[in-house]
């Protein structure tokens, strides 16, 4: 029966995502002087662009980490582009243990960058089954491949049909990472002393370069953290 709810979600969910697709190609043809969407955001009052990217069948949470639905009923969680390309290489993690019973946003993974740590919630409620121990011998795995090589553990879900609602997916999670990035944008005008422009190219880590401050409070806004 929860199979049934598990898949009712899922194709629902696409479904959804197919027809803001079909509307929004109507409003396309309507309207051809304007531009079409792009993941491409400009940071503030510089010549940067920075792209994040969603591949398509991975659900995003509103606090940056991803699950991918696997055939054995296992989900499997990492750190989205977003944070990965915001806080640049993590210089080591800890990841949770085996048969650790987690909650929908607690705490499940702690990322260190020199003297900084942060922390990423769990997207889903269940039971950690496996640890991806790659990770955590070659954190750069993360900056590779952050939808795939650089997973960070599965669970057995616990409440899946139900919490699967709060995440985006597809053209959605694209249209949640590009507000996020316009949200950065904003979020970041404080501190923009500390950017450095470079050509056009986007700075790498620029949340460590813009200060402890700026790293406390990217925390408490982007990721949900308490502190």
């Amino acid at each position: 029966m929860v199979l049934i709810l598990v898949i009712a979600t899922v194709l629902g969910l696409l479904l959804a995502d197919l027809a803001a697709r079909f509307l929004l190609h109507g409003r396309r043809g309507a309207q051809e002087a304007l531009p079409a969407p792009s993941s491409i955001t400009p940071l503030p009052d510089g010549p940067f662009r920075w792209r994040v990217e969603a591949p398509e069948g991975v659900f995003l949470s509103p606090r940056h980490a991803w699950a991918i639905l696997e055939p054995d009923g296992m989900v499997r969680i990492g750190m989205d582009d977003f944070v990965r390309q915001m806080l640049g290489d993590i210089d080591s993690l800890d990841l949770p243990a085996l048969q650790t019973p987690l909650r929908k946003g607690e705490p499940a993974v702690t990322l260190f960058k020199g003297h900084r740590l942060a922390r990423l919630t769990a997207p889903l409620s269940g039971v950690v089954e496996e640890v991806h121990n790659l990770v955590a011998v070659d954190p750069q795995a993360i900056a590779r491949d952050p939808y795939g090589e650089g997973w960070l553990f599965k669970v057995r879900p616990s409440s899946l049909a139900h919490e699967l609602k709060g995440l985006v997916v597809a053209e959605e999670a694209k249209r949640f990472l590009d507000s996020e990035v316009e949200r950065f944008r904003n979020f970041a005008q404080p501190f923009r002393a500390g950017l450095a422009a470079d050509g056009g190219k986007p700075v790498a880590g620029i949340v460590p370069a813009l200060g402890s401050e700026a790293w406390d409070e990217f925390r408490r806004e982007f990721l949900g953290e308490g502190l």
